[in-house]
């Protein structure tokens, strides 16, 4: 059993697990009512891990928001990956039978923005009321900043325990993050994956949605490294944090 290191105390060498250790050990620590913060630079692994993670959970909604969108390629042909299929649907509620969902409302056009959080406004206020569901919201920032959704996501993390809902979130840029969603709401994130950013400001941010010494977390960020996979992806490692404990989860890609 690797031990987590408590942040308190700082030592230059965190102790690590591969990947699939990792995997599995989250599978039975993260409950339904606890939530997920992925943060990282765009093209660092983010999709590909949090695509991981819910395969393991059941009634499962994906909020999809642009017109487009080749990363969620991976939730749609889940059996290309040997991993289960989520079915696109455009309102909701879904079938009462389809409980894996990626709820798709496109915008017309740039100044449709406003019908698309309304829609999804109504779609998370049904998932709030009927519990149970585990809500991803891929790129939260631009659900909560250019959708005006910030109040919602807050209140999901604020109560979404009570109503056994769980939030899994990817966001890229954690300072934007934290500007329009209380730190508050956001340290409700049971589980958070970092991955490696350079910016010193969002690591600042990182240390804050974290709730830890801000230059401890710039010394583990540089414990992390990329990795290039045969195609020439790079994936980066990540930390994983949780209960004031931190691991580096060594990332190789698929």
């Amino acid at each position: 059993m690797v031990q987590l290191l408590r942040t308190n105390h700082y030592t230059p060498h965190l102790n690590e697990i591969d990947r699939e250790t990792f995997f599995r050990r989250l599978e039975q620590k993260w409950v339904q009512g606890e939530h997920l913060l992925l943060a990282g630079p765009t093209g660092t692994g983010k999709t590909t891990v949090a695509h991981r993670l819910l395969d393991y959970r059941d009634d499962v909604c994906v909020l999809a928001v642009k017109p487009k969108d080749e990363t969620l390629d991976r939730f749609k042909a889940g059996h290309l990956y040997g991993r289960r299929e989520f079915k696109v649907i455009k309102s909701w509620p879904p079938d009462f039978t389809i409980r894996r969902v990626i709820l798709w409302i496109k915008p017309k056009s740039i100044d449709d923005t406003k019908e698309q959080a309304i829609k999804i406004y109504r779609a998370l206020n049904m998932m709030y009321r009927d519990g149970g569901w585990c809500i991803y919201f891929d790129e939260a920032g631009y659900t909560a900043g250019s959708l005006g959704l910030a109040q919602a996501l807050g209140v999901l993390l604020n109560q979404g325990r009570s109503s056994k809902i769980s939030v899994a979130a990817t966001v890229t840029r954690p300072r934007s993050m934290i500007a329009r969603v209380p730190v508050e709401a956001l340290n409700q994130c049971r589980h958070l994956i970092i991955f490696k950013y350079v910016d010193e400001n969002e690591i600042d941010a990182c240390a804050k949605i974290a709730g830890i010494n801000k230059h401890l977390m710039f010394a583990h960020m540089q414990s992390l490294e990329y990795h290039r996979a045969e195609d020439g992806t790079e994936y980066s490692d990540f930390l994983y944090i949780s209960h004031n404990q931190v691991v580096i989860v060594r990332n190789k890609g698929e």
